[in-house]
């Protein structure tokens, strides 16, 4: 069987053709040193960056970006062995070549192992994210187009207010994470309203296959594999797999958080069987009846495209027993149309009553509850994509998994400070019997989402 291309390549792959529309390139693990430091290092643009791992490899890569292309023993000078397996330097030069050189102009934060710098270039604002292995060299490289994030709120009278605004319904919660992994609200706005959560559901899919891995019934090397039966639409890259190709659960779940691969999540719920993730969500949220049955992001498109409204109604208008045999025969049995001769899903359909729900309030305690069992390959997946957040240097890691169909968006974090001190701020926005928006105002309210939870992030710590 041909394995998958990484997601990474695929990702790097689609930016270079559309001049880096958005990038990730990520790898792990070395053997080779590189040089610790103290102060700063003076950029060819006169903006200092910190002198640590991180910070001078980010100097050497904006150097190296001015005169493309940058020689092959540079790159194995600097970057891990893992990330060039996935990424090839002459995949890195032509998205140089094409918007090089880089200039930076603020660095928005940074640690030892990682930094988050702010770019010009002639494809416009960007934002590099570079890290480091523990050895000094580079295994994650994230170029992408700069969002426009409003100023964060300064008080939560200011942030409510925003809120309030936002959509004609939202749940919220910003709250510190006690010893247990219980949420202690800091400051909370219909936080028990349930709400649709969209992707975010899968985070109860990675706790189960945790829970599995932690029972003997499946290991991180475990391998699983795309079927017409678990193949679903986008987002994500495993759609586009023949049958029968090959991931190991550490590489679904990784697909599944950082890029919401709903093949890779099909793949994981199968794999640890539907009861399962039903049994996390019982022990994690007030609200586990309306996630009854649990759905698969196959089933929920086709409740949502195939005959529309009459199979979504058949499915709603019955109980969870009619609905679970629904889901066994007709559901099962009808094909999930190609993407491309499906009809346009141009406005919200079902929100309140076909897909995954819960409150801000459920999602903080599923935040919790997996931070407690999970292990460094949870970590790996959750910490990949910060979801635009951009957090301080005090912040030493950053969850984050977030969701959307027409008519939801969806926005979890969990981040710890260099204090060992953990936060958990979750924005629900929902709009039902809308259109879908124009991509600007679409936009505009995702990066409202991000600024409130910045802000809560900032007023929680002061």
């Amino acid at each position: 069987m041909q394995r998958r291309r990484s997601g990474t390549q695929r990702a790097l792959t689609a930016v270079i053709a559309s001049l880096l529309a958005g990038s990730l390139v990520a790898g792990c693990g070395s053997d080779t040193e590189a040089p610790d430091g103290g102060g700063e290092i003076v950029s060819p643009a006169g903006i200092s960056l910190p002198d640590t791992p991180a910070g001078q490899q980010a100097s050497w890569f904006l150097d190296a970006s001015a005169q493309p292309p940058i020689p092959e023993d540079q790159f194995t000078e600097r970057m891990s062995p893992e990330f060039l397996a996935e990424i090839s330097p002459e995949v890195i030069n032509e998205v140089l070549t094409a918007v090089g050189p880089l200039e930076p102009t603020e660095v928005q934060s940074a640690t030892d192992d990682a930094i988050v710098v702010g770019i010009n270039s002639a494809d416009g604002q960007l934002t590099l994210t570079l890290r480091v292995n523990d050895d000094g060299m580079i295994d994650t490289l994230n170029l992408a187009p700069a969002l426009n994030i409003p100023d964060a709120p300064e008080s939560w009278e200011s942030l409510t207010e925003r809120l309030e605004s936002l959509a004609p319904e939202a749940s919220f919660i910003a709250a510190r994470l006690g010893d247990d992994g219980a949420c202690e609200a800091a400051h909370d706005v219909r936080a028990d309203d349930v709400m649709p959560i969209a992707s975010m559901f899968k985070v109860y899919v990675l706790e189960a296959v945790q829970r599995a891995i932690d029972d003997g019934d499946l290991t991180w090397e475990s391998t699983i594999a795309v079927t017409e039966d678990n193949r679903s639409w986008p987002t994500g890259f495993l759609q586009d797999e023949e049958p029968g190709t090959e991931v190991t659960v550490a590489e679904a779940a990784g697909l599944m958080i950082s890029f919401s691969d709903n093949t890779a999540s099909d793949m994981l719920l199968e794999a640890v069987g539907r009861e399962a993730v039903e049994e996390v969500v019982a022990e994690t949220s007030a609200n586990a009846d309306a996630n009854r049955p649990m759905l698969t992001t196959q089933e929920m498109f086709k409740l949502k495209i195939v005959d529309y409204p009459q199979l979504a109604d058949q499915f709603t208008g019955g109980g969870e027993a009619e609905r679970r045999n629904l889901l066994n025969t007709t559901i099962a049995d009808t094909p999930l149309p190609e993407l491309a001769a499906a009809e346009p899903w141009t406005s919200s359909r079902h929100i309140d009553s076909i897909g995954w729900f819960g409150s801000a309030s459920d999602m903080c305690a599923a935040f919790g509850s997996l931070h407690e069992i999970g292990d460094e390959n949870v970590t790996a997946a959750m910490s990949d994509n910060d979801g635009g957040v951009a957090l301080g240097a005090e912040w030493t890691s950053v969850w984050y998994k977030g969701g959307s169909e027409p008519g939801v968006t969806a926005l979890g974090y969990l981040a710890e400070n260099d204090a060992d001190e953990k936060y958990v701020v979750v924005v629900l926005t929902n709009a039902p019997d809308t259109d879908v928006p124009e991509m600007e105002e679409s936009e505009a309210r995702i990066t409202e989402m991000m600024s409130l939870a910045r802000g809560a992030f900032t007023l929680m710590t002061n």
